[in-house]
């Protein structure tokens, strides 16, 4: 037997990780049919109201967090820039002991990672899209790769929602270790390296916690707020915001006009007044826009302009301090969010390279994660190589920036070769450098 028949021996086979780790919290149950929206929200309430009642009722932050993701324009926007921005394609290299680049193999592995990715049809590109995902929407990234009965390939790999998985603080070969496991139902899954191929990362975790932290919690408590006072301005604007019609009629004119039986009956008197109240109501109610009205002297119109002259609450400036905090809560920056009123466009640049770094450390986990990948995938073949995945750039600068740079290189370069600090193939390589 083999040195590697024998190390593969060792090689867990199979999934073990369920795609309903806590049953009804895996997936976020359809409250807009049936649940606790119809049973409680009310017949005539607006979206906003909606989502608020849905968000009040959900428990767990990673249910509210994908729960505003799909209602909310702003953490949607922030989730959907970060996904996109992050996966701008990959490269994945396979180096022999001298160095050298396998491209047969390199040719074999873009089949093999075509036709992998669990519950998608992108393969292993989508897989990392789930991924990137799950490390800024849930805290953590975590995937299993099954590898069939006879340890001679990958049957597949599944990305696991890191809301499933728990860890136990045990004695793994000597060492205290956080073990991870799936519960399923009443009865838990060990995910250690001897029982599964399981891989796990967690974004900025906390001392003696491997979980991970939630880097969109914080956005939660100021959007519920801002919904908020959108529920309660609109309702303002409505009943506050326009002009309205002031009516008065004649009481002493009308009671004048009646007969004496009912002016010296108090409640034939009321009943009577009500009902000329209550016509005169319907048919203003049923005025076209564009009607005129036509009455006698008994009755006087005037309009009354809409909201106060004198302000209470500066309702802008409290809603700008709830934007400010829903933007610093979802990570993001404001050229994301269409925030970049009065800012220059090397200001939106400097933005755009801050965020480019927070995305890089996410980059760094997927790496890692697809060389895991790549690596077990290359241990059931038999192959011994070194696994090099690289994620591409984003580019995020202008071409007018570019073109500067080069100009500015190619003049820098230049005066190093007439001074003699540089030799013609270092001025060079540096001009032509990319920038």
């Amino acid at each position: 037997m083999g040195v590697f028949e024998r190390l593969n021996k060792l090689i867990p086979t199979g999934r073990k990780t369920s795609i309903d780790g806590r049953n009804e919290n895996t997936v976020v149950p359809n409250f807009w049919n049936g649940g606790l929206l119809t049973a409680n929200a009310g017949e005539n309430c607006t979206e906003n109201e909606k989502i608020l009642h849905v968000l009040n009722a959900l428990e767990r932050p990673e249910e509210k967090i994908r729960y505003l993701r799909k209602t909310t324009p702003e953490v949607g926007m922030a989730v959907w820039n970060f996904l996109r921005l992050s996966n701008q394609g990959s490269t994945i290299t396979f180096y022999d002991e001298k160095g050298n680049a396998d491209l047969q193999l390199e040719e074999e592995w873009r089949e093999f990672a075509s036709r992998r990715g669990g519950d998608n049809t992108m393969g292993l590109d989508g897989v990392i899209d789930k991924l990137h995902y799950s490390y800024y929407v849930l805290g953590a990234m975590a995937i299993e790769v099954a590898v069939s009965k006879d340890r001679h390939e990958i049957e597949d790999v599944y990305v696991v929602s890191p809301e499933t998985i728990d860890f136990k603080l045990e004695d793994l070969d000597g060492v205290k270790t956080f073990v991870p496991y799936q519960v399923n139902g009443k009865s838990e899954v060990k995910l250690d390296r001897k029982s599964a191929n399981f891989f796990y990362i967690a974004n900025d975790p906390e001392i003696n916690n491997p979980r991970g932290s939630l880097p969109l919690q914080s956005v939660i408590a100021p959007l519920q707020l801002q919904m908020d006072l959108q529920v309660s301005l609109s309702k303002i604007i409505y009943r506050q915001g326009f002009p309205k019609l002031d009516i008065t009629f004649d009481k002493e004119k009308i009671i004048s006009s009646l007969d004496p039986s009912i002016t010296s009956d108090p409640k034939k008197l009321q009943r009577v007044l009500g009902s000329i109240f209550n016509q005169m109501a319907a048919e203003l109610n049923n005025l076209n826009p564009e009607s005129h009205f036509i009455h006698t002297d008994d009755y006087t119109i005037k309009t009354v302009e809409g909201a106060s002259a004198s302000r209470s609450i500066d309702i802008r400036a409290l809603y700008d301090m709830t934007g400010e905090q829903v933007t610093n809560g979802m990570k993001t920056l404001g050229a994301f969010v269409n925030k970049s009123s009065g800012k220059t466009e090397t200001w939106s640049t400097v933005e755009f390279s801050i965020m480019v770094n927070y995305i890089k450390s996410c980059q760094k986990a997927s790496k890692r994660m697809i060389e895991n990948v790549a690596k077990l995938w290359l241990r059931v073949q038999g192959i011994q190589r070194t696994v090099v995945f690289t994620h591409k750039s984003i580019d995020y600068k202008s071409d007018k920036d570019k073109e500067e740079l080069k100009a500015a290189r190619l003049e820098y370069a230049k005066g190093c070769l007439e001074s003699g600090f540089m030799a013609e193939e270092e001025a060079r390589d540096y001009a032509t450098k990319n920038i």
